[in-house]
């Protein structure tokens, strides 16, 4: 198996379906770089804020060129209650500062996520393919 070129493993990887492509994973590296490519797995990620470490230890690498959707929802508190336990009279309307502290929030999720897209760029440039 170590001997059989790229190309024929993966014609061969094109053709299996999930199941089969996860049972080759371990068989060697070629095989590994076949199933992730032919899996579907990489193409998409939902990220959070939760999981940015794993995405960048996901994504440093040659999995990098299979990523072609990226999902992020920024999170924001939701309004809060009255002392007598109901919302606001208009829930439209914020106090200036429960909109600056919004803003800040928000700036602070977006600059996190060009960030870390920045820091997996910076890897990914120094991947050997």
């Amino acid at each position: 198996m170590e001997h059989l070129p790229q190309e024929l493993i993966d014609k061969i990887s094109s053709h299996l379906d999930a199941n089969e492509l996860k049972q080759t994973l371990t068989v060697n590296q070629k095989f590994q770089a076949a199933a992730e490519r032919y899996s579907g797995a990489f193409v998409e990620y939902s990220l959070t804020e939760a999981n940015f470490n794993k995405f960048l230890d996901t994504f440093s690498n040659h999995r990098f060129r299979y990523l072609r959707r990226v999902k992020f929802a920024t999170v924001l508190p939701a309004p809060e209650d009255n002392d007598d336990g109901q919302l606001g009279s208009s829930l439209c309307r914020e106090s200036q500062d429960d909109l600056k502290a919004l803003d800040v929030e928000f700036t602070r999720q977006i600059k996190l996520l060009f960030a870390l897209m920045w820091k997996v760029e910076d890897r990914v440039r120094g991947w050997s393919w």
